[in-house]
């Protein structure tokens, strides 16, 4: 799905690339990108709080 082409030298330089087969992947990634900025910031806020309950009991 992914190619990795290193090029030797200093500093040393990788490219990653998508194949034929990782490109047809691309509307799922677009949906889980439309996803995550739809719910991302209830996500977060709802960690953050975990977070800080986790805390609070120790």
């Amino acid at each position: 799905m992914i190619t990795r082409t290193l090029y030797p030298g200093i500093p040393l330089h990788v490219e990653y690339e998508l194949t034929e087969s990782g490109l047809g992947l691309q509307p799922i990634f677009a949906a889980m990108w439309t996803w995550t900025q739809e719910h991302g910031a209830y996500l977060r806020t709802n960690t953050d709080e975990m977070d800080q309950d986790s805390n609070e009991v120790m």
